[in-house]
């Protein structure tokens, strides 16, 4: 898990490698790959989930930060066919952080 954390690219003739090295075991490609898979799942969490939450973060965002402005931006053809629209990228202009540095850039009294 520790591994996969650091490096969640890591190759999986890498791990097999490892666990040989470490523990004395040989384990399958497909074994490996299954493990890694269910480690990043742990690690970093599901993508799918973080995705759907992604609009709340956004209503949270602009109800704390009056003035913040939020766009998400979907792909506007999916390269698959899904009900689902394809993430691409998200903006944000926190407004707050903006007035900080108008102070900041005029100087603090």
């Amino acid at each position: 898990m520790d591994h996969i954390e650091a490096n969640p690219g890591v190759p999986i003739y890498v791990l097999q490698d490892q666990l040989q090295k470490q523990y004395g075991v040989n384990i399958s490609e497909y074994k490996a790959f299954r493990a890694k898979a269910v480690a990043i799942k742990i690690t970093i969490g599901d993508y799918t989930k973080q995705y759907g939450v992604l609009r709340d973060y956004v209503l949270e965002l602009q109800k704390t930060n009056e003035g913040t402005t939020v766009k998400i931006d979907v792909v506007s053809k999916p390269m698959y066919s899904s009900p689902n629209k394809q993430f691409k990228m998200v903006y944000v202009y926190l407004r707050p952080l903006t007035k900080v540095l108008i102070i900041v850039s005029r100087g603090m009294p």
